[in-house]
């Protein structure tokens, strides 16, 4: 069940740096909360980035029409 009191996420990091196959590698999560503030941050986010990591309430529709939106950015800035 769905908690009243919840207090939203602003906004949260976390890295960790790790070596694979002799190659140091970060690994950085940024966790947004679909803030319009981080909107305009997105293209360069997805440009810069290697992997992605996306999460949606699979019980909301705008949630999974944002993540369509987001897998569509990450294809045509990817090309």
């Amino acid at each position: 069940s769905y908690d009243d009191d919840y207090d939203e996420t602003i906004e949260d990091r976390y890295k960790i740096c790790t070596t694979i196959e002799n190659i140091n590698c970060l690994t950085q999560i940024v966790d947004t909360s679909g803030s319009e503030s981080y909107k305009i941050m997105i293209d360069s986010w997805i440009y810069f980035s290697d992997g992605f990591l996306l999460v949606y309430s699979s019980d909301s529709n705008e949630s999974v029409e944002y993540l369509k939106f987001i897998i569509d950015k990450i294809i045509l800035i990817n090309k």
